[in-house]
């Protein structure tokens, strides 16, 4: 009897885990506009800090990742080029979340799926603010 309640009792615990271990998008610990981005004195201080550390990066999920990369906070990076591709491959040759995704193969299918739920009305209604707007088109 005893064996058989410590069996429920791992069983709840492993359901339990998976039910709340869900990983999530990265939280970037340093941001455009606050005091310690700032202070911040160079670009590659602010690669370093968005940075996402080996051990979460490997275990979020493909779909957290693409929201992750989409929030990058340097993404606009990619707009310092003569061109989209030259600015991309800039961008993706210094941020890790990038790299990552790269590596995934259901990186495709979560992007589409990103992709599909975007709400196009909403965002492109007369309401939403011009620089929402903006941010969304280079996303």
């Amino acid at each position: 009897m005893r064996s058989q309640s410590r069996y429920y009792v791992t069983v709840v615990f492993f359901l339990f885990c998976t039910l709340f271990s869900h990983s999530q998008a990265y939280n970037y610990p340093v941001l455009p506009g606050t005091e310690a981005w700032r202070k911040l004195k160079t670009h590659d201080e602010m690669v370093f800090v968005t940075s996402i550390p080996e051990n979460t990066l490997s275990a979020i999920k493909t779909s957290d990742l693409v929201e992750t990369c989409f929030s990058y906070p340097l993404l606009l990076d990619l707009l310092a080029f003569n061109s989209i591709k030259a600015g991309f491959e800039s961008v993706l040759s210094k941020f890790n979340g990038f790299q990552e995704l790269k590596k995934r193969n259901d990186a495709g299918i979560n992007l589409l799926e990103a992709y599909v739920s975007i709400n196009l009305k909403k965002m492109l209604s007369d309401n939403q603010d011009i620089a929402i707007k903006g941010q969304y088109s280079i996303k």
